[in-house]
């Protein structure tokens, strides 16, 4: 029952890490958008 708790906090751990991905990702996107010619990528 504990390893089963473990890997439920574990699964919301890369939940959060995912949507932070996500976020990341979308201010890019976005930043590619304003300037064509980006340095970042």
């Amino acid at each position: 029952m504990g390893n089963f708790k473990y890997y439920r906090r574990n699964l919301k751990l890369h939940e959060v890490e995912f949507e932070i991905l996500l976020v990341v990702f979308e201010i890019g996107v976005k930043i590619k958008k304003v300037t064509p010619k980006s340095h970042l990528f």
